[in-house]
């Protein structure tokens, strides 16, 4: 609790509230005016999705990249197998 409290008060100097502005209560407060005034609302761009990844696809083409290694007759390296730490006697 008390390096709680430490990292707090350690922290806490450095935020200062004023250097941040409230932009969603900004915009939902002029669509509210302009509604109230019957204007058509503005409202902001919306940005398009990013698109997403097909994870099996590249999966797929991972795989697909290292089966030439084992057509050369290269071993696939899998897994080690862990040693215990008891020799046999």
């Amino acid at each position: 609790m008390e390096l709680a409290h430490r990292l707090i008060e350690t922290l806490a100097d450095k935020w200062k509230p004023e250097e941040f502005q409230d932009t969603y209560t900004e915009v939902l407060r002029k669509a509210i005016e302009a509604k109230l005034e019957g204007k058509e609302l503005e409202l902001p761009r919306e940005e398009r999705p990013r698109p997403v990844a097909n994870l099996m696809r590249a999966l797929e083409e991972s795989f697909a990249r290292k089966e030439p290694a084992k057509a050369a007759g290269r071993p696939a390296k899998g897994p080690q197998k862990r040693r215990s730490g008891k020799r046999a006697a």
